[in-house]
């Protein structure tokens, strides 16, 4: 197997790659709203692509960040009576792929599903087809998703440099900035419930495409003043992307739309009256201290997320 193939693959705890993709959509109606629903990449050339995976406990978790657009899954293998097996997890729904070798490439294509752990029929099943090879040391991908019917849900191909932890560092150049984290969330860090919020988006995020700041901080402060808003106004959650300020309601429901299947399913509440989402919000920010408590500190971020706190 080629090395670069290996490396997605092989052993170590942790890999990482970056590079770019080209993304087609579903022509379907249907199909675009399903694949909105899972978090699949919005179409395009040479879309930044960084990679994840990490190998805990015997299976993979796999994140892929397209653009803005992050998806997850996890990855268990099949076992003795099944060692080319893999079944992929995307949520409630878990997809049983056969994985095969033909010359120096990774052939995958799905033969099952269940979803909640009932069987589903192949009639209504949608089928994957995929092929991993490597080209000039670096790890190339095609992946085709479709669904009886609706046809394409998605098809992104591309190419990527990746390393793992057992690897020295990768040059400078190696690195793509466009990967870089693109948006930091100013949160009120002496509220128990915006700290939760955080701290349950916080795990969720596994690419680590946002920073945390509390509020009240100097950072916080100063980056409210930086982007016109008030250095003194706690009263709502932040959300600073791509350079772009989102508040209140905007921003809780563009951190959902970042999230991956089954949560992002809250982003349907977008298709509320901006009156009504703020009316909600507002409601939920003038009673958090005394519906949730709240410290006389910002909290510590515990150790595993810690690096991605401003101070």
């Amino acid at each position: 197997m080629p090395e670069p193939v290996r490396r997605a693959h092989g052993k170590g705890t942790r890999y990482t790659a970056v590079g770019t993709s080209t993304v087609t959509p579903a022509r379907n109606p249907l199909a675009r709203l399903t694949a909105w629903l899972f978090s699949f990449p919005d179409p395009g050339d040479n879309v930044p692509v960084h990679l994840t995976v990490i190998r805990e406990d015997g299976r993979e978790i796999w994140v892929r960040r397209f653009g803005a657009r992050q998806f997850a899954s996890t990855h268990d293998r099949g076992g003795d009576e099944k060692p080319r097996a893999v079944t992929e997890r995307f949520g409630p729904l878990a997809f049983h792929l056969d994985v095969t070798r033909r010359d120096e490439r990774i052939l995958v294509t799905s033969r099952g599903m269940h979803a909640f752990g009932i069987p589903v029929p192949r009639i209504v099943m949608p089928t994957v087809q995929a092929e991993e090879w490597a080209e000039c040391d670096r790890f190339c991908f095609d992946v085709d998703i479709r669904l009886p019917v609706l046809g394409r849900l998605v098809r992104y191909r591309g190419k990527l440099t990746g390393t793992t932890d057992n690897d020295l560092a990768p040059q400078p150049d190696s690195v793509d900035s466009n990967m870089k984290p693109d948006a930091i969330l100013l949160f009120d860090g002496m509220c128990n419930l915006c700290c939760g919020s955080m701290a349950f988006y916080a795990k969720r995020d596994l690419s680590g495409s946002v920073r945390y700041c509390a509020i009240q901080s100097d950072t916080g402060r100063a980056l409210l003043a930086r982007h016109g808003r008030d250095p003194d106004d706690f009263s709502h959650m932040v959300l600073i992307e791509n350079g772009q300020v989102h508040a209140g309601a905007a921003a809780v429901l563009r951190l959902v739309r970042r999230m991956t299947f089954p949560w992002n399913l809250f982003g349907v509440f977008v298709v509320l009256p901006k009156p009504l989402q703020n009316a909600i919000y507002s409601l939920v920010a003038r009673t958090r201290y005394r519906l949730f408590g709240r410290r006389s500190m910002c909290r510590v971020p515990v150790p595993a997320l810690r690096s991605r706190f401003i101070a």
